[in-house]
Parts: structure tokens; C-alpha cells; sequence
């Protein structure tokens, strides 16, 4: 029998941006692959912070006006490996950013079994700042799998809180943290069970702010549905603040999953609000077909309140002029939508080839939702060419002040030879007009 082994490589490469078709921005990897990144806006207009991890610890490069800066050490490494680290970010006008992230030990370790810490520390400009804290969150886990988790700060300076949500994906709960702007904790961890589920998995939380009324809503799915809770923050002193909420969770949609397949959890919600229009936007994927290959992208509005409101739209099922139907990343998490509000509508990008291409090429497709009447009216771009490298990891962030919104991911070639399997993975970064 054959040996067959994978190799990565990290190699730096070039990419247009949007419909200017911009210079050239690569972040330049030195030891293993990037692990999911995340991106920010962050205090100045046009200026954005990616944060990436690898199993040295977690690091960050300022994007400044299109220029991609030298890299810098967020966090170092202390107890544990990163393979499967996830760092967020959240900008708290006049505090900073926050960064959270897991760190998780090896079997082998002191300790004797596998241990998984959460951790948050606040970045100031030069992105120092006082060592993390840890997370008060469930330790020794049987399976000792990466928590899912987002971060989110009000948008007013001088307003109350950032939001921490996280899930375990064999547990049916979600959790909650409630924080300053500097990372201190202003309530108890809040563990909220998922009521009228026949599956208590609870995976993928996604949170938007609504800044007419100061609360955040939470996105989420279990096995079979896509769902909403309202969160409302209330701040008792400078050091307190508590959780509040007026009814359970809001079923935004049912997921579409040929029997088969049930035991698949890949929705990935993402949702944005809109003060413009006054309503929020949650976006999904959904099986098309008993295979579970192809995936369409759903959509739904919610109001103001966080009502569903409508019903579900496909967003686009197809790539290209004709019917090309897209095919996305496998898992979907790799690809999956990501979804923030700007002037006129929502911004809506994800990766996907059509899947009825010879060659398998893909690309970075963004989608213009603008409300129209009753319903919504769709445009739809290429935000970047159409390559032979693999789209993951995409993650997207939307500065309102400069316009400008900047996208980053993974991107894989694969050579195959007789032996042997050559990954050429790099960390691409493109900033653009929706």
C-alpha cells in the first residue's frame, strides 16, 4: 500500500481586491498553517486588525489603508497547543480590541488528561496590553474539542458592554459573558439551556448589536433549526451589569436535511443589524439535495425587536450567468456566509465555485441586499478572481467611517503525485467596496 502524506507549505501569493482590482496584500506565515482568522475595524477610519493562530500562539498584523504591517505576537503559548484555536475580535470604540481565544492542552501533558481554557485580553494601539484572563467555563471536557464562539462590543463608547457567546458542540448549552470594554467581567457567566429542541446540540453562535435599543442578538443552531435569543445588557455600576431577556429563543428557520444527513450541524449562521433600515438580517446554508453536497445560501429578516419577519429567501443558488449551481467549501464552515450592514442594505460574501466546472476553480462572491417593497433586491459581484486555490476560512469586517470593508482567508492548492500530496496553503487579506 501506498504511503500517503500531506505536506503544507505556506507560500505568500497575490489577489486582486473588488471591482478596483487593488494591489497586492499576503500575510507572510512561517512555521505551521494559520488556524481560522478574524478581522476587525478598529479606532482609526480604514484601518483593520487580523488575528490568526498557530500552535506557537496567536498573532496579529495591522491593515492600515490597504498595507498589510508586520506581523506581532499576540499571545505566546503557555500550556497548551493551539491546532485548534479560533481567535475573535471585537472593537469597543475609545477601549481598544478585544481578542479571545482557546487554548488546549495535550493528552500528554502534566495534567494527564486534556484541558481547554478560554482566554480574552484586551489590545491597546500597539497591541500590548496586560496579560489574559481566563473564562470561567466548563474544564475537563470528555471531548476536548474547540469551543464555537463570537465577540461583539456595543458600537457606543460610552455605553455598556461586549458580549462573549460561545457553545461546545456536544453540549446543549450556550454561554454567555458579559464584559467591560476592556475585557472585565461585569456579570456572571450565564450557561442559557436551548428550550423545545428535540437535539440539545447547540453550535455556532454569531452575535449582531441592536443600537437603537442597546441589546445584542445571539444567532445559533442545533441540528435542525436556526434560532435567535435576545440578550439585553443592563448596567447596575461600573463594575456590575446583569442579563436580561424577555422571552426564550426565536426560531428564525428549519433546516433543510435529507435524512441521511441528520446528524450534520452546518448551518453557520451569520446576522447584522441594520439601523438604516431598522431590522436585522440572519444568513445560513442549506442542504439542496438527499446527496448533501450542494448547498444554497437562505436568508431571513428579522425587525427591530428581533422578530422573524417574512419569509426565508435563497440569497443565490447559482455562481455565475446561467445556473450554475454553487458548490461550497466541505465542511461548510469554510466557506460559510458572512453577513454586516452598510448604507442601503446588508453586504453578504461566501465562497463557492460551480460546481459544474471542469477545472473546480473558486472565488469570493459578495452579494448586495437592499430592502425593496415587501422583499429585497440582490446583486451579485465576484469580490475576488477566480483561482484553483481552495477558499476557507473567510471571515469579513466592515468599517462604516472610511466605506471600506476588508475580507481574509485561507487559501489551498493541492498538488498529487505518485506518493505524495503537496498542500500550498497561504493567509490572503483584500480589502473592498461593497
Amino acid at each position: 500500500m501506498q504511503t500517503r502524506q500531506i505536506i503544507s507549505w505556506l507560500f505568500a501569493a497575490s489577489f486582486a481586491t473588488g471591482a478596483a482590482q487593488a494591489g497586492v496584500h499576503t500575510v507572510q506565515l512561517t512555521v505551521d498553517p494559520a488556524i481560522v482568522p478574524d478581522i476587525v475595524a478598529s479606532e482609526n477610519a480604514g484601518d483593520f486588525l487580523l488575528a490568526y493562530s498557530s500552535r506557537g500562539g496567536v498573532n496579529g498584523n495591522w491593515f492600515n489603508d490597504g498595507v498589510l504591517g508586520p506581523a506581532e505576537s499576540l499571545h505566546f503559548r503557555t500550556l497548551g497547543r493551539f491546532d485548534y484555536a479560533t481567535p475573535h475580535l471585537a472593537f469597543k470604540p475609545g477601549y481598544g480590541v478585544l481578542l479571545s481565544f482557546e487554548e488546549t492542552t495535550r493528552p500528554d501533558s502534566p495534567f494527564g488528561f486534556p484541558v481547554m481554557g478560554m482566554w480574552l485580553k484586551h489590545l491597546n494601539a500597539s497591541l500590548s496590553g496586560p496579560a489574559p484572563r481566563e473564562v470561567d467555563i466548563r474544564r475537563g471536557l470528555a471531548r476536548p474539542s474547540a469551543f464555537e464562539m463570537d465577540l461583539l462590543s456595543d458600537t457606543r463608547s460610552g455605553r455598556c458592554c461586549t458580549l462573549l457567546a460561545y457553545s461546545h458542540p456536544w453540549n446543549g448549552w450556550l454561554g454567555l459573558e458579559l464584559m467591560s470594554g476592556n475585557g472585565e467581567a461585569l456579570a456572571n457567566r450565564k450557561d442559557l439551556q436551548v428550550d423545545g429542541s428535540a437535539d440539545l446540540r447547540v453550535r455556532n453562535p454569531a452575535i449582531a448589536y441592536q443600537s437603537d435599543a442597546g441589546f445584542f442578538a445571539v444567532a445559533y443552531e442545533t441540528r435542525r433549526d436556526i434560532r435567535v435569543r435576545l440578550v439585553y445588557p443592563t448596567l447596575i455600576s461600573a463594575s456590575r451589569a446583569e442579563f436580561k431577556w424577555i422571552s426564550g429563543d426565536y426560531v428564525v428557520a428549519n433546516k433543510t436535511q435529507p435524512a441521511r444527513y441528520e446528524s450534520l450541524v452546518d448551518g453557520h449562521p451569520s446576522i447584522a443589524y441594520s439601523a438604516e433600515l431598522r431590522q436585522f438580517l440572519v444568513t445560513w446554508l442549506d442542504h439542496t439535495q438527499s446527496t448533501g453536497e450542494r448547498r444554497r445560501v437562505m436568508a431571513r429578516a428579522l425587525t427591530r425587536g428581533g422578530l422573524p419577519s417574512g419569509s426565508t429567501f435563497t440569497v443565490q443558488s447559482s455562481c455565475a450567468v446561467g445556473s450554475w449551481t454553487c458548490l461550497l467549501t466541505r465542511p461548510a464552515a469554510s466557506g460559510a456566509p458572512q453577513v454586516f450592514a452598510f448604507g442601503g442594505g446588508f453586504q453578504l460574501s461566501f465562497a463557492a465555485m460551480p460546481w459544474n466546472q471542469l477545472d473546480r476553480q473558486w472565488g469570493v462572491l459578495g452579494h448586495r441586499v437592499n430592502s425593496s417593497g415587501s422583499g429585497f433586491t440582490i446583486s451579485t459581484r465576484w469580490l475576488t478572481p477566480i483561482s484553483d486555490a481552495e477558499i476557507g476560512s473567510l471571515r469579513t469586517a466592515y468599517d462604516p467611517r472610511s466605506g471600506i470593508a476588508a475580507a481574509t482567508w485561507l487559501a489551498t492548492t493541492r498538488s498529487v503525485g505518485d506518493r505524495i500530496t503537496i498542500e500550498n496553503t497561504s493567509l490572503l487579506i483584500s480589502d473592498f467596496l461593497p
